[in-house]
């Protein structure tokens, strides 16, 4: 990011708003991550690996959409 300044020659506002934008996206991003994983969801679910012999209702539904989307 420095060397890119050096090239470019931005005005210190331009640079220094770069910069906080730079900061506030790797912020968010690790936030995102950090919340996944104290959530401890499952790392990769699908229709596959539903189990069907379970009945609450929404089977034809879920029979239907992985019709569809097969």
């Amino acid at each position: 990011m420095i060397h890119q300044a050096q090239i470019d020659k931005p005005s210190y506002k331009d640079f220094i708003m770069e910069i906080l934008a730079s900061e506030v996206s790797y912020r968010k991003s690790a936030d995102l991550e950090r919340r996944i994983r104290l959530a401890k969801l499952p790392k990769h679910k699908d229709l596959g690996s539903y189990d069907f012999n379970v009945s609450n209702g929404w089977l034809k539904a879920i029979i239907h959409l992985r019709i569809i989307h097969y």
